[in-house]
């Protein structure tokens, strides 16, 4: 890999962990491993909650189904006993994840080469990982060279962003220190629609079939008509003062969410989104 461009990437990395924006950096770290489809994912133990979910080539929905199921990957078994370290697929390790049942998630990403990287971080297992098909090689020396220094920087930022959503959870609670529920399914949401803090209910919510699901880093609603409901909610919520304490209420499901005004001293260009 172009050593320019390599220091290109991992700047941009420590750039995501401050905005947001880890879809456009796995866009540019695509084409430069051969248009491998890489993402990039935050989770707690086994349905306890989905902090990230990032992913190239619109495959946003395979890899919700292929990350309910990760623990049962062979792959990720091997990389969980070998944390901080890239790992490529081995022809030995095939068989057995042929006979799993994440095969079918492999078969479906067309993914039959592969290298990644998990860290652990704070109450967390990060993994960022790329993969592509049979018509193409598998991941030479130098680009398994490039993916170990790329995917080292890629952690330091992930670790970066869990650092400042604690800080600007923090701020939160210090700001509304009576009205913050922490059991309560809330997230500071960047304009573009980027979490920069989720509780542990919102990042259950997301793991489950509830009304939620990730799209390119953001969230959405996957009710398209209350999902335009809420974009303009939360476009009205960062583009205003904080005056009074309650926004805008959306249905969610069975529930409702308050899509609040947030204040400047917590996260600038942001709103609040609790879900009750």
């Amino acid at each position: 890999m172009d050593d320019d461009l390599l220091f290109d990437l991992i700047e941009q990395a420590y750039d995501s962990a401050i905005d947001g924006q880890w879809n456009d950096l796995l866009d540019r770290i695509s084409p430069a491993f051969g248009g491998s489809k890489v993402f990039l994912s935050a989770t707690r133990e086994p349905d306890q909650g989905q902090h990230m979910i990032c992913i190239t080539h619109g495959l946003e929905d395979l890899l919700q189904g292929y990350m309910r199921q990760i623990h049962l990957d062979p792959c990720f078994q091997v990389v969980m006993q070998r944390p901080d370290e890239a790992l490529c697929m081995s022809d030995r390790i095939k068989p057995r994840l042929e006979a799993s049942p994440v095969y079918r998630w492999y078969r479906e990403m067309e993914a039959d080469h592969a290298i990644g990287r998990v860290y652990p971080v704070k109450e967390l297992s990060a993994l960022f990982a790329m993969n592509r098909t049979a018509r193409q090689r598998q991941y030479n020396a130098g680009e398994q060279a490039g993916f170990s220094v790329l995917s080292s920087h890629v952690g330091g930022a992930v670790r970066t962003a869990r650092a400042l959503a604690d800080q600007v959870h923090q701020r939160l609670c210090q700001w509304q220190a009576d009205k913050v529920n922490n059991d309560a399914a809330l997230a500071i949401v960047r304009a573009d629609g980027s979490p920069v803090f989720m509780s542990r209910a919102m990042e259950a919510l997301l793991e489950s079939d509830g009304p939620l699901r990730w799209y390119r880093g953001c969230l959405k609603l996957k009710d398209p008509w209350h999902d335009l409901i809420l974009a303009r909610a939360h476009l009205l919520a960062v583009n205003t003062r904080v005056t009074r304490r309650f926004g805008s209420s959306i249905p969610v499901g069975e529930r409702r969410m308050q899509v609040i005004p947030l204040s400047a001293s917590v996260y600038e260009n942001a709103s609040l989104w609790l879900i009750s």
